[in-house]
């Protein structure tokens, strides 16, 4: 901003207006999505500022974050976007979970879901409580099987199964059901590449020949 002011003088003798168009030049060149994060704020475990989640959904998706924060003692937060502006998802969700304090203070057992859906962009954030049971490989592997329904539109199956198996993993290590699980469907498995024994390369080598 320095810089900017050096590239003008003000005459000797001015007025008000003066002063106004100035700053009506200066003052656009700050970036406008810089804060965009820091005016979401948070209302409940699911907050669908997009708007693409139906009410089924988002009702299915806060009985499973109760029942995770009743029984586990851990959170599991849900949000949509329409456009990062510019942001990289991991900042954008990072600057959102720490505002929002997801996961109780001292245990940080948290997890944040963001989708953002005109940048066609996710991303999920884990508290270092959660960490252990919640690596990268394994959150990768779900945001990866929820990408078809993604690219579908179809943002309420996408999230419901995303949620869904962060959940089962998140019961499964606190020893704890969830009766919110039975409504929620699991990913498809992901396809392993076929292995070949021996006999079976000769066999395709001899057919070939």
């Amino acid at each position: 901003m320095r810089f900017l002011l050096s590239q003008f003088k003000l005459p000797t003798r001015f007025n008000p207006l003066s002063i106004f168009i100035l700053l009506f030049i200066v003052i656009p060149v700050v970036p406008v999505h810089a804060e965009q994060w820091q005016k979401l704020d948070v209302h409940g475990y699911v907050n669908d500022f997009a708007g693409v989640l139906n009410p089924a959904t988002v009702k299915k998706l806060t009985q499973l974050s109760t029942e995770i924060d009743q029984k586990a003692k851990a959170q599991v937060a849900v949000v949509t976007v329409k456009t990062l502006e510019d942001d990289a998802p991991e900042d954008f969700a990072n600057h959102l979970f720490q505002k929002w304090g997801v996961g109780y203070k001292g245990t940080d057992r948290g997890v944040l879901v963001l989708v953002a859906t005109d940048d066609h962009k996710y991303w999920t954030e884990v508290g270092y409580g959660l960490e252990p049971i919640l690596p990268d490989g394994k959150v990768g592997r779900f945001g990866r099987n929820m990408v078809p329904l993604l690219r579908q539109g179809n943002y309420n199956d996408a999230i419901l199964q995303m949620a869904g198996e962060i959940a089962q993993v998140v019961a499964q290590d606190s020893h704890v059901s969830l009766d919110g699980l039975a409504d929620f469907h699991a990913a498809p498995a992901e396809r392993q590449p076929t292995q070949l024994t021996g006999g079976q390369i000769i066999l395709l080598i001899i057919v070939f020949l």
